[in-house]
C-alpha cells in the first residue's frame, strides 16, 4: 500500500512537471506615459477651481517573473519620471503648477498567459521617490508669487515620498526563437495614495503607461 501511494504521488508530480515547467522570464524594457493629477478639495464650496492637463514623462528597467508558462508573479524595478500640471483659478487669474519627480517603481503583478503571445496582468505598483522634485509656476496675475522654477523636497512640497497604485496591463509576445521575445505592452495605473500632505487637497495621479522591450525566458 505504501508504495503505491508513493507511486501515485510521483506520477501525480510528473504530471504536474509535464504540463507546466516553472519558468523564470527577464525583462528588459521601456517607453513613455501619460499622467493625470486628479485633484479636489477636501471641503467642498472652495471658490477656486481646479483643471488638470495630462503631462509625458518616461520610464525603463528591468522585470522578472517567476512562475509557469500559463500563470506567474511579476516583480522587478522601474526607473520612473511622472509629471502632473494643475492650474488654479480665482476670480479671473490663475495659477499652473506644472511639476516633474522621479521615482523608483516596484510592481507586483500576477500575470496570466492564456496562449504564449498574449498576457494580462493585475495588481500594485509602489513608488519610491527619488531626489527633487522639480516645479514651475506659471502665475502672471502674480497671486502667489509670480512666475519661477524651484526643486522641492518631498516634504517642502508636502508629498509622500511612498506612494500605491493598482494597475492592470496587457502584453503582446513576439516569439524570437525558444528563449527569447519581444514585447509590447500597455498599462494603466489607477492612483490609491492622496498626494497632499496639508490635509486640504485630495489629489491622486493616474498613469497610462506604454513600453517596449525584449525578454527571456529560462
Amino acid at each position: 500500500m505504501k508504495l503505491a501511494i508513493r507511486l501515485l504521488g510521483l506520477g501525480f508530480c510528473l504530471s504536474l512537471s509535464s504540463r507546466s515547467l516553472a519558468m523564470v522570464t527577464v525583462d528588459f524594457v521601456g517607453g513613455g506615459n501619460s499622467s493625470t493629477s486628479v485633484v479636489s478639495f477636501v471641503t467642498p464650496g472652495n471658490p477656486i477651481t481646479l483643471s488638470e492637463t495630462a503631462t509625458s514623462g518616461s520610464e525603463f528597467g528591468m522585470l522578472i517573473e517567476l512562475g509557469t508558462d500559463t500563470i506567474g508573479l511579476q516583480t522587478g524595478g522601474l526607473w520612473m519620471q511622472r509629471t502632473g500640471s494643475v492650474t488654479m483659478g480665482w476670480m479671473g487669474n490663475t495659477v499652473t503648477e506644472a511639476f516633474t519627480m522621479n521615482s523608483i517603481q516596484v510592481p507586483a503583478v500576477l500575470r496570466i498567459h492564456p496562449t504564449s503571445f498574449l498576457a494580462f496582468g493585475v495588481g500594485a505598483v509602489f513608488n519610491f521617490g527619488q531626489g527633487d522634485i522639480s516645479v514651475t509656476q506659471t502665475d502672471p496675475g502674480n497671486l502667489a508669487g509670480g512666475n519661477k522654477t524651484t526643486s522641492e523636497s518631498y516634504s517642502d512640497f508636502g508629498q509622500p515620498t511612498i506612494d500605491t497604485a493598482a494597475v492592470g496591463n496587457v502584453e503582446i509576445d513576439i516569439p524570437l526563437g525558444s528563449m527569447a521575445h519581444l514585447l509590447l505592452r500597455g498599462e494603466y495605473q489607477y492612483g490609491l495614495t492622496n498626494l497632499d500632505n496639508s490635509g486640504t487637497l485630495n489629489e491622486k495621479i493616474n498613469v497610462i503607461s506604454y513600453m517596449g522591450g525584449v525578454g527571456f525566458s529560462f
